[in-house]
């Protein structure tokens, strides 16, 4: 984490790590790389597999736009996904400490408002299910989404355990008035999530 945080490492937690290599092997995944490119070294870190070949990129020109017109294009266009409609289902997996979470969550956001639909299992002094509705709003503030959570539907599924839940998932999915802050991009038919610059979620594109 030092390695690639550097100074703020005293502030991303084991989670948004553990977190940013899932949704990196979902990438590698998603177009056609094996998952294990990145492999795991217990109580050491990382590597990247023997199979994998490392080539130095070296840019010879800095991009050219060859008009303010085409300036003005280019930049709408990156703002553009900002402002679309988002429908997609992510896998996710928190680890707090001796706590983990694992499942999915949908996400449809549009017109200021949303919901986020959490489901998996939740492992903590027992085992117990979690499958719930967070409806929001949200504001644009420069390139990032702020959600605030109005209100949480649980279903009769729902068994989470509130101290183990309260020590694994983020406040956003288990308390209304809680913020998440969230950054999205579009890449590859998916939206990229990042929270604090860190990716934290890789979500597949549902059918309108």
């Amino acid at each position: 984490m030092v390695v690639g945080w550097g100074e703020r490492n005293d502030v991303t937690t084991p989670n948004t790590f553990y977190q940013a290599i899932l949704t990196l092997r979902n990438a590698l995944a998603e177009v056609g790389l094996p998952r294990d490119t990145v492999k795991t070294i217990s109580r050491r870190g990382l590597t990247l597999s023997e199979a994998t070949q490392v080539e130095v990129f070296t840019p010879t020109a800095e991009p050219v736009i060859a008009s303010e017109d085409a300036a003005i294009a280019e930049g709408t266009a990156m703002k553009k996904p900002a402002c679309a409609p988002i429908r997609c289902t992510g896998d996710v997996e928190w680890t707090i400490g001796k706590n983990r979470f694992v499942g999915t969550v949908s996400w449809r956001m549009q017109h200021r408002e949303g919901t986020a639909v959490i489901n998996g299992k939740l492992f903590g002094h027992v085992v117990s299910e979690v499958n719930r509705t967070i409806y929001f709003h949200y504001s644009d503030h420069q390139n990032a989404r702020v959600l605030n959570n109005d209100r949480i539907v649980k279903t009769f599924a729902d068994s989470a355990d509130e101290a183990d839940i309260n020590a694994t998932l983020p406040g956003f999915y288990r308390t209304p008035g809680r913020d998440l802050s969230l950054m999205i991009d579009e890449y590859r038919g998916a939206w990229l999530f990042a929270a604090s610059n860190v990716p934290s979620l890789y979500c597949r594109k549902n059918a309108p």
